[in-house]
């Protein structure tokens, strides 16, 4: 199914259980959510990362126990290319081991970060400017200090 007019994602998470989750994507976020997307989610009361393996436009679970996703942390391309989502499926199938524990040892360790990191700099704004003028600061990063 096309990505932004499913209603539902199914996503792997990296934990040992076997299948996936089916969290519903909300509007503002349907045109973002893509297939292999890495997506943040709450599970088991703690905020996580996910990655989209498939689309539904109807559950056989009680919409209001479904979850939304949370938000979408892949900015431009997915995470994963179809080709290593099907190569872990078969190694999960392969080994009997979940899905999302694969997805976990094939990427980069730093990709399956849970969650967003938020920073905060704390310095007086003349020492922030001499540091941004020295090339000690990028621009993007001057952005969201601002």
């Amino acid at each position: 199914m096309a990505p932004g007019i499913s209603n539902y994602a199914e996503l792997a998470l990296p934990v040992a259980v076997h299948g996936t989750f089916t969290y519903a994507i909300p509007p503002g976020l349907r045109d973002d959510v893509r297939l292999g997307s890495r997506v943040e989610v709450i599970f088991s009361g703690k905020r996580t990362t996910a990655f989209v393996v498939g689309f539904a436009d109807e559950s056989a679970l009680d919409p209001a126990k479904i979850r939304p996703i949370v938000s979408v942390l892949d900015d431009e391309e997915p995470a994963l290319i179809p080709e290593i989502l099907e190569l872990c499926r078969w190694a999960a199938e392969y080994y009997i081991a979940p899905v999302g524990e694969m997805i976990r040892v094939a990427i980069p360790a730093n990709m399956s970060a849970r969650g967003k990191r938020d920073a905060v700099l704390v310095a007086p704004p003349e020492l922030v400017q001499k540091a941004f003028e020295e090339g000690q600061l990028l621009e993007s990063v001057l952005t969201i200090l601002r």
